[in-house]
């Protein structure tokens, strides 16, 4: 099997996605409990013109989308711009398997290292749908991270869901706040926080 990927970060999220999904692909997926998602053009395209997409929204699939382009390509597990997660852009949940039959389609946050910024990958301690804790289905989130006790709205996001979720920050800002606050969201809309000194850290990983 052949891996496509510009560097090991992304190759192993590929992997990561893989796994994640054996286990935790689940009609509701994307979705959070009690929310009640509507077909829409933002939010499903147009899915009465796909056969397909009208039988997965039976089966209960809420996060498909179809735009009724010449491509003709169903969407599986698109996530829009919705509340509570942190992404201001679709993204897919679980990356290739979660676009196209025979496409691998992989849509990343647009990584690249500045100069003067430092990249962050944290590894995600988050368990979905389920108690128990191995080692083996590697959960999943979205990142964001903030200066603590800072008002606006200065924060840099991992919108696309990772093992290893990664961020790339300013120097200057690592320079000017030491302590920052850490959110991840799961593909389920679980919520889980830490605070972290950035300020003692040498290595990239927290």
């Amino acid at each position: 099997m052949r891996i496509d990927a510009s560097d090991s970060i992304q190759a192993k999220s590929l992997i990561d996605k893989s796994v994640y999904a054996m286990k935790y692909a689940v009609p509701d997926m994307g979705t959070c409990p009690g929310e009640k998602v509507i077909q829409s053009k933002t939010s499903t395209g147009i899915l009465k013109y796909n056969k397909a997409g009208t039988k997965l929204w039976e089966l209960g699939y809420r996060r498909i989308y179809y735009s009724y382009t010449s491509s003709n390509r169903l969407e599986l597990f698109r996530l829009p711009a919705v509340k509570p997660f942190y992404n201001k852009d679709p993204v897919y949940l679980l990356g290739w398997i979660a676009s196209f039959v025979g496409d691998p389609l992989y849509k990343l946050s647009g990584r690249k290292l500045k100069k003067k910024a430092k990249l962050f990958v944290s590894e995600v301690k988050l368990i979905s749908l389920s108690s128990e804790s191995d080692n083996v289905y590697p959960p999943m989130a979205q990142m964001k991270i903030r200066p603590q006790n800072r008002t606006g709205d200065m924060e840099y996001i991992c919108p696309t869901f990772e093992a290893m979720p990664y961020v790339t920050v300013k120097n200057d800002d690592l320079k000017k706040y030491k302590i920052w606050e850490f959110s991840f969201m799961d593909p389920f809309g679980k919520e889980t926080k830490k605070t972290v000194n950035l300020g003692k850290l040498k290595l990239t990983r927290i």
